[in-house]
């Protein structure tokens, strides 16, 4: 239930973000990431440096048990109701809370991370694992307790990830730190990507 309502909330939160871009599980990748030249990701983006498109991806499938170790994850919890584009999303909670941190990932695969520059709140282009990002902030919560990151993996498709520490009990918890906390994660799940879930 708590799964259901946070990723809920993400949802909602990135709705009214303006940048709400983007069922079960769909099975993990089973070819390698196309190698290309980097190429264009949009007018607004840098280019990518190869595409990592993400159609049959389970985004709890991102992180290995190691890394969501390091980050202090539980199992993740997927959710295939997370938005309006039906985008699969995988929840991860803190292992042994407080503080009370959650990570939210979604795979968009009808909407490319441009449209997030959108957003109401402010943002700023980051590189995340070698791939240009969008990162900003929802318009609703607090953005002291809450980091989001599209990233352009693919024209047309982006990868979410959201960091949120709802209750703002995260030591010295700030929007940099969120977004510290969701760069860790979303570099982890792109170079997973690169390599092919399995």
């Amino acid at each position: 239930m708590k799964a259901r309502i946070a990723l809920a909330v993400a949802a909602a939160a990135c709705t009214a973000a303006g940048c709400s871009g983007p069922s079960t599980p769909s099975p993990p990748a089973t070819q390698p990431p196309i190698a290309a030249p980097p190429s264009p990701s949009s007018s607004v983006l840098p280019p990518r440096p190869l595409e990592l498109r993400v159609d049959t991806v389970n985004p709890c499938t991102l992180l290995t048990d190691r890394q969501r170790a390091a980050l202090g994850m539980s199992a993740g919890i997927s959710d295939t109701n997370t938005d309006e584009l039906g985008s699969p999303g995988c929840l991860w909670n803190n292992a042994a809370p407080p503080p009370d941190d959650s990570w939210i990932a979604k795979t968009i695969t009808k909407r490319g991370a441009e449209y997030a520059l959108g957003s109401v709140t402010s943002t700023k282009v980051v590189d995340i694992g070698g791939f240009p990002a969008v990162q900003t902030a929802t318009a609703y919560g607090d953005p002291a307790h809450e980091c989001l990151l599209f990233v352009d993996v693919a024209l047309g498709q982006s990868l979410q990830v959201e960091y949120l520490n709802q209750r703002g009990d995260h030591p010295g918890i700030s929007h940099e730190t969120a977004c510290q906390l969701a760069t860790t994660a979303a570099t982890d799940m792109v170079t997973r990507l690169r390599s092919g879930p399995k």
